[in-house]
């Protein structure tokens, strides 16, 4: 089995443009009578048609009219009319896509005997989520989203729920671009908005998770291994919505012949900058990587094995791995410290030096560290056979590739 169990809520951390509709769409009304109708399950389109000519429908939250729209392509939704008063409690527009996932989130939900409310509003957040389910001990709103929005607007969101003390789930409907990944190992680039969307846990790992509604399947790109930039090493797995579970099933560790595939890209992404940086500095000596490798005497191509290995929190940095793990070593060697004697203090000088005292990057300063005793590095010229590295490595990389309930 891929798949273990854990719980996790998603939160934001990039700034997006709002995507604003003319129309709103919503997949619940009430009548002139007060029945509520809700677009969920097989009513027939024929049904739907009959009710259309019989029933006038009014929006359970401003209470303005709301046509019943049954299309041939479109699924049958409730629309409120152009600038309708409502669209402030609205933040994108509702595409095919983002109601037809909620539909099947819906049932997915009742399937496994959870309370779950369609588009409720609630009144003393004066917010909307897509769905709510009710435990005994909790209320979680769930959104799903297929637009872009800003890091602004998800915050105002969450901090609503927070508020009242709700943890909401944020699932991102899968990116194009993920849908055409095969499943394993491989080399993502997120996009800004991707990245927004990352669940981080305690222990410094990293997953993103979305649900794709048209082929009804949850993409994985688990234990997610920084390279510079937003490119990422990541394992992606899918599963069905007939196999998925609540609370939701998360990742297992990776197999020893993914951890293989992972030191591959890793020394192959490694390569390719070393060669890069050489081939098209334009910066020169002022090129702050080169310059380190410069101080210390070392030919860049030459750079052992260990300098760019992969770190837990090392997704802080922007810069390759090699360039902040060469220029700390460097901080080591020009202030004629050991390696296993560095201090706490040590380290927050570096990162004063380097530019970033966040805290996540001095995690990622003791990580390394850690990883270079555990590799009985005691000097920046010490050397390590590509085999010895490979394995002590991989099971260092082992024993990182925890996910915990987050």
């Amino acid at each position: 089995m891929l798949y273990s169990k854990a719980f996790f809520y998603l939160y934001s951390s990039w700034n997006f443009l709002i995507i604003e509709a003319e129309v709103v769409e919503i997949l619940i009304a009430k009548t002139n009578e007060g029945n509520y109708v809700q677009l969920i399950g097989r009513i027939s389109k024929e049904d739907l048609k009959s009710m259309r000519k019989s029933l006038t429908f009014y929006c359970p939250q401003c209470q303005e009219q709301v046509l019943l729209k049954v299309g041939e392509f479109k699924i049958p939704h409730f629309a409120h009319v152009r600038h309708s008063t409502c669209q402030s409690f609205f933040s994108e527009g509702e595409s095919a896509v983002h109601l037809a996932g909620k539909q099947q989130l819906y049932t997915f939900f009742q399937r496994h005997h959870l309370t779950v409310q369609l588009e409720p509003f609630l009144e003393k957040l004066s917010q909307r989520p897509d769905l709510l389910i009710e435990t005994p001990t909790e209320q979680i709103p769930v959104e799903f989203q297929c637009s872009s929005i800003s890091t602004s607007e998800i915050a105002r969101r969450t901090a609503g729920y927070e508020k009242f003390s709700l943890k909401p789930i944020w699932i991102l409907q899968t990116p194009k671009q993920l849908q055409q990944f095969p499943q394993g190992a491989m080399i993502y680039s997120l996009s800004r908005f991707e990245e927004s969307f990352l669940i981080h846990s305690t222990m410094g790992q990293t997953l993103l998770f979305t649900y794709d509604a048209y082929s009804r399947k949850f993409h994985y790109v688990s234990f997610l291994m920084h390279i510079e930039g937003r490119k990422f090493i990541g394992n992606h797995r899918t599963l069905s919505l007939e196999n998925q579970s609540f609370p939701f099933l998360l990742p297992k560790k990776l197999t020893k012949d993914e951890l293989q595939h992972y030191y591959a890209l890793y020394a192959s992404s490694r390569l390719k900058f070393l060669r890069n940086r050489i081939l098209y500095n334009r910066k020169g000596i002022n090129d702050s990587f080169l310059r380190n490798c410069y101080q210390l005497r070392i030919v860049p191509s030459e750079l052992p094995l260990w300098i760019g290995a992969p770190i837990t929190f090392g997704m802080i940095f922007k810069e390759h791995n090699c360039e902040w793990q060469l220029a700390l070593l460097n901080f080591i060697h020009k202030n004629k410290l050991k390696i296993d004697e560095v201090t706490a203090q040590d380290l927050y000088e570096f990162a004063y030096e380097y530019g970033n005292l966040d805290r996540l990057a001095i995690l990622a300063f003791e990580k390394y560290i850690k990883l270079l005793i555990r590799l009985g590095i005691t000097s920046v010229y010490d050397k390590l056979s590509e085999e010895e590295f490979r394995e002590k490595l991989l099971d260092y990389l082992q024993s990182e590739v925890k996910i915990e309930k987050i």
